[in-house]
């Protein structure tokens, strides 16, 4: 069995993102502008290059949605921890420094919030399998729950990649 994500090393390159977002904001980056506008010009003040974008998130993009895509017709746990694993190895290849802000804000972001939903609906069912006296049946609700937030999040990030 596949050891289970750290969470130190999850939200230590939470911040690292974070972190890369702020002082991008902070240094006034802007990055070339693209068809990541939204309606009626920019979003939260910050177009990007789709392309760009796209090549540099897509396979975290492709990673998640396929886990959302598997989960309509059902998953064990062992096969939806190797899918979150897999997930989780195309966010730690990612270099936010190198997002544009528009990107990292519209895209990234929402597609990170999907992988932590994952992960802690992942951490949910392993601990429910530990407890012996713990039945699926109590914690669905709270995977159902974090998955359709996983899933609203990888629809936000697509949409902002359709412009």
């Amino acid at each position: 069995m596949e050891a289970p994500v750290n969470l130190t090393s999850v939200l230590a390159t939470r911040y690292v993102v974070l972190l890369a977002l702020l002082l991008t904001v902070a240094c006034g980056a802007g990055g070339r502008e693209g068809r990541g506008a939204g309606p009626g010009g920019e979003k939260g003040g910050s177009s990007f290059d789709v392309a760009a974008c796209e090549a540099q998130l897509g396979d975290l993009l492709t990673a998640l949605q396929e886990i959302d895509s598997r989960l309509d017709i059902g998953l064990n746990i062992q096969e939806y921890g190797d899918r979150v694993g897999d997930a989780k190895v195309a966010y730690d290849r990612l270099q936010p420094g190198q997002l544009e802000r528009g990107c990292l804000e519209r895209v990234g972001v929402p597609l990170e919030e999907a992988l932590q939903a994952y992960i802690d609906a992942y951490r949910s069912w392993d601990r429910c399998i530990d407890r012996f006296e713990c039945e699926l049946d109590e914690i669905e609700p709270e995977l159902q729950q974090r998955w359709a937030r996983a899933s609203a999040k990888i629809e936000e990030a697509t949409s902002a990649l359709e412009g």
